[in-house]
């Protein structure tokens, strides 16, 4: 029998009892029938825990010490604290030696929170659950029944990783095997990417909804932002050089944005916080696809807020070039009275399109005036709703507007009257000629 045990097995002097309330007595009662694993913590903190444990050590005077002690104290020690060295040689020997569930359930927990392929601490741990697996708490026993290859000190991650890979829902999988915290722990994360690693190509909104459901399930917390960004470039990797179907295409940037923001808005927090731990090359795959969301917004934008058919030739040439993969990014910024008209637009369609537009700010002859701001190449290319000229400016060229800002003024954007980098829309069509001898260069 363990120290611990011999503890528990101490008479121990009983408090006075109240009286209690018939149904929080029942209460109790059911709380202890539903989790029988669990014990009252000593209400104590974790330092007074080890040095009350140092104490007993050293005058060999147990008086005082509970099993709420001990157990904080190994929970310390596997987590890596500094303790008194007389203290962590007891709990080393300790947990080799215990049948108590409390303190080998706490092994489990620092086995996968700190697993290490080849590590020596891990195969340690490894070698304690494997020796007293039958005194683990049921669900840890549980877990270790449905996936012994846990405790593979070499492989479990990819071991773990082989059997979510068959399952719809691996992270109720997960918990329904025992796992409480799916997340928790260095074996989980490394299990998580080697699992994302052994998908196929994400082509489906079943395999979106797959991987949704382990970065961010519901009724429990979303893994972090640099986990949740691994996901973000499984998504995205299929279409780093080809365009999938329009329909599959709204609906994972729709998901995505909804859950990390819009990657043009940096100003907000969450988009802040997330994209930069994007890979730079998923990042402009989507920033392609809102390009084309874009050119397509403002042709239903303008339609709607002039009452005339000058801008679809003009969408037609634009859009003909993004199809070509010519315009990678794309940015609106739109009149007053146009901002109002988006606004009914997109609350009718529920596309997350709806906010993505800056205000366009003149006052003067081009208050009217809605934009297209895109970026084609070598050059920043800047388009104008009613008379306003095409604009081209080097990417280099200082006078370039940014693309993602609040706020444009078209009048202030506008180059001198006879600028060679500016065209009018002349009726038959040799402003397009001018942009493709441009930008296709």
């Amino acid at each position: 029998m363990s120290l611990i045990e011999t503890i528990r097995a101490c008479r121990m002097v009983r408090r006075q009892e109240l009286t209690a309330p018939i149904e929080l007595t029942q209460a109790v009662t059911n709380v202890k029938r539903a989790f029988p694993d669990v014990v009252n913590a000593t209400p104590v903190s974790v330092g007074e825990a080890i040095q009350r444990l140092d104490i007993a050590l050293r005058n060999w005077d147990w008086v005082g010490v509970t099993v709420g002690n001990i157990s904080l104290a190994a929970r310390a020690f596997l987590e890596g604290d500094k303790i008194p060295h007389a203290v962590s040689d007891f709990l080393k020997r300790e947990l080799e030696s215990t049948t108590t569930s409390i303190l080998l359930d706490a092994v489990a927990e620092a086995y996968f929170s700190g697993w290490t392929r080849h590590g020596e601490r891990t195969r340690w741990l490894a070698s304690i659950l494997q020796a007293r697996a039958y005194h683990l708490s049921f669900r840890w026993r549980r877990l270790f029944v449905a996936v012994p290859e846990l405790l593979d000190i070499d492989e479990a991650p990819i071991r773990l990783a082989e059997k979510m890979l068959i399952q719809a829902d691996p992270f109720q999988w997960l918990l329904d095997a025992g796992l409480a915290a799916p997340h928790a722990g260095q074996l989980s994360t490394e299990a998580y990417l080697a699992w994302l690693k052994l998908l196929p190509p994400v082509v489906t909104n079943q395999h979106v909804e797959r991987i949704f459901g382990w970065i961010r399930p519901r009724g429990h917390k979303p893994v972090s932002d640099d986990l949740a960004a691994r996901a973000v470039e499984k998504l995205l990797e299929p279409w780093r050089t080809d365009m999938p179907a329009p329909e599959f295409r709204t609906f994972l940037t729709d998901r995505i944005i909804e859950a990390f923001g819009d990657p043009r808005y940096e100003s907000k927090a969450e988009a802040k916080a997330f994209w930069p731990l994007v890979a730079v090359d998923r990042r402009t795959i989507l920033l392609r696809w809102l390009a084309g969301q874009s050119i397509d917004a403002l042709l239903d934008i303008i339609t709607k807020a002039t009452g005339n058919h000058m801008w679809p030739p003009r969408h037609h040439f634009w859009k003909g070039l993004y199809d070509r993969g010519l315009v990678t990014e794309a940015w609106i910024a739109l009149s007053t009275p146009a901002m109002d008209i988006a606004g009914n637009i997109f609350s009718e369609g529920g596309g997350k399109i709806g906010q993505a537009a800056a205000l366009q700010t003149a006052t003067g002859n081009k208050k009217e005036t809605c934009l297209l701001i895109m970026k084609v190449g070598r050059y920043t290319v800047v388009e104008g709703s009613h008379d306003y000229r095409v604009h081209l400016f080097l990417n280099s060229d200082r006078r370039a507007p940014a693309l993602y800002q609040n706020e444009y003024n078209a009048e202030k954007i506008m180059l001198p009257q006879n600028d060679r980098m500016a065209r009018i829309h002349d009726i038959h069509g040799g402003w397009q000629s001018w942009v493709e001898e441009r930008v296709l260069r």
